[in-house]
Order: C-alpha cells, then sequence, then structure tokens
C-alpha cells in the first residue's frame, strides 16, 4: 500500500511545481521531499515528475497521480475533521461575517448568548456590507439580509423574513410631492444599495400584483447605514432593509 505522507508530499510538489517550495511549504528539507518523492516514484514503477535546472513539470503518469489522488485526499481529510468534530468538545474558532447595521445592532446580544453557551469557541465577527466569497474570505459562516443565493454550490438557510419599508424624512416632501403610490415614486429620489455602482430594483406586491421599480444610479452605496443618514438629511428615499427604519424617519405609506 502506497504511503499516505509520501502521496501527500508528491500533491505538494505538483501544486507548486517546485521541490523548494513544496519542502518551504511542509516545513521540511528539500532532501527529505526529493528522497520521499524517489521512494514513491520507485514504489509504482512510474517516473512522476521531469526534472531540469530550470524547472520542474509532471509527466503522464504524474498528472494521472496527482488528478486521482488529490480528491481522495482530500476527501479523507474531510472525514478525519468530521470524525474529530463529532468526538471532541466544543473547541475552536468561529469566523462570522454580518451586515453593518444588523452586526452592530442585533449582533451583540447574540455573541453574549453564544459565548455562555460555548465558552471555548473563540469568535472572529467581520462587518461588511459586501457581499463575501466565503472560502475565498476565509470565512467559515456568513449571515446577510438579501435573497437566496443564486450559486447552486453554496448552502443557505433561511432564519427568518425582513421586512422592507421605502422610507424618506419629512422634509424631503417639501421639496417633493409625497408619493402615494409605487408608480409616483421619481426614480432620480430613490437611493440604490449596490456594491458595483448599479441601480436597484425595488420589488412591490398586492396580493396578485407586483410592480418592480428601478432607482436611478445619483447616489449608490454599499452601506445601508449610508444610505439611511442620507435619507434621514431628507436628501431622498432608501429602501430599508434593517432595524433602521425604527428610528426617526418616516415611512412613506405607499398604496396599490
Amino acid at each position: 500500500m502506497t504511503d499516505l505522507k509520501a502521496i501527500r508530499v508528491f500533491l505538494e510538489v505538483a501544486a507548486h511545481l517546485s521541490f523548494a517550495k513544496a519542502a518551504r511549504s511542509l516545513q521540511m528539507t528539500p532532501a527529505s521531499i526529493t528522497r520521499i518523492v524517489s521512494k514513491l516514484e520507485e514504489d509504482m514503477g512510474q517516473q512522476l515528475f521531469v526534472r531540469t535546472t530550470r524547472q520542474v513539470s509532471l509527466t503522464t503518469a504524474g498528472a494521472i497521480a496527482a488528478t486521482r489522488y488529490r480528491p481522495l485526499v482530500e476527501e479523507l481529510d474531510r472525514a478525519t475533521d468530521d470524525i474529530t468534530r463529532a468526538t471532541s468538545p466544543d473547541k475552536g474558532r468561529l469566523r462570522l461575517n454580518a451586515p453593518m447595521s444588523l452586526g452592530i445592532r442585533v449582533m451583540p446580544r447574540l455573541v453574549e448568548s453564544f459565548r455562555l453557551a460555548y465558552p471555548r469557541i473563540d469568535l472572529e465577527v467581520y462587518l461588511t456590507d459586501t457581499l463575501v466569497d466565503i472560502i475565498a474570505g476565509d470565512c467559515d459562516l456568513a449571515i446577510r439580509v438579501s435573497e437566496a443565493p443564486k450559486d447552486k454550490s453554496t448552502i443557505w438557510r433561511k432564519i427568518c423574513k425582513v421586512p422592507r419599508h421605502v422610507i424618506a424624512a419629512p422634509s424631503l416632501f417639501q421639496r417633493i410631492p409625497k408619493p402615494l403610490a409605487p408608480d409616483d415614486l421619481r426614480p432620480e429620489t430613490l437611493l440604490a444599495y449596490s456594491d458595483a455602482g448599479h441601480g436597484e430594483t425595488w420589488k412591490f406586491s398586492k396580493g396578485a400584483q407586483t410592480r418592480d421599480i428601478r432607482t436611478a444610479t445619483t447616489v449608490v452605496s454599499n452601506s445601508g447605514d449610508f444610505l439611511y443618514s442620507v435619507a434621514a438629511a431628507g436628501a431622498a428615499s432608501v429602501c430599508s432593509r434593517t432595524s433602521s427604519c425604527a428610528l426617526a424617519l418616516k415611512k412613506v405609506k405607499l398604496k396599490g
């Protein structure tokens, strides 16, 4: 049976196409890496790498071995982690990401309850209104106030419904007529929430009737708190998902 350590070393060299870089990554000496790979090649009866003074490349056998071995080793590591988590007391570090407003207004109480229930787990809480890539961002869990992710590989669970309200300061309607229905909304007076500089579509529904209103890009921001402050100053209306609307702003009640 092929030594698992040797396979791990081989995969590291294959990933870097460098014995020296693999040695640094694994905190081993280059001589040890070379010896382990040579022994693996001897056991398999196949040359896995072409070595020159300038570069290291995979042979056909090496490329096949890397393709077949890597998912097996990754699955073995996941199984080992699952077994360890299932049989060990709760301990470790949990990295969380949440929107700024939600994090400031709601998360402190949740963190307090979590720490009392799991005192051996350390928390890293990052607040950002930008949608994060959980894998690339080295994040264990992200809490979002949004529609369901369109990425089919994302595992998500709905926690609760968050009502949305179109809100504005009363001073805004000293300059423009107060809207009574979605069609009365003027796109140039609507603030857009986006992290890509685009406008935002506000969806209204009543029974079987629906209406989509597209905002202009007069003011665009990826911060809900910032947009709330702009609306509070009387500059425009904002569609708020957060508890901000429970503060000083007056809701714009729309019919239809």
